[in-house]
């Protein structure tokens, strides 16, 4: 399926580990787009918005600082 990745692969695309991801999918911040098939796979744009929403503010803020620095430059 095209956007969609393996546990692994999502939570290498995010900077985690895959037992977070599998976290993240019993508590229900992601849902696999095959429901009860091996290997899970998940929406990558899922996987994304969900370690966004888990991220300190503090992260956001300075990923906004240095986007603005680079910006400038």
């Amino acid at each position: 399926m095209v956007g969609t990745v393996t546990t692994g692969e999502a939570a290498a695309h995010v900077g985690v580990s895959p037992i977070t991801i599998r976290s993240w999918d019993v508590r229900g911040y992601i849902t696999p787009v095959n429901p009860g098939r091996k290997p899970a796979r998940y929406l990558l744009a899922d996987v994304v918005a969900a370690d966004f929403d888990r991220r300190p503010k503090s992260w956001h803020d300075d990923l906004d600082a240095l986007a603005r620095e680079l910006c400038l430059t």
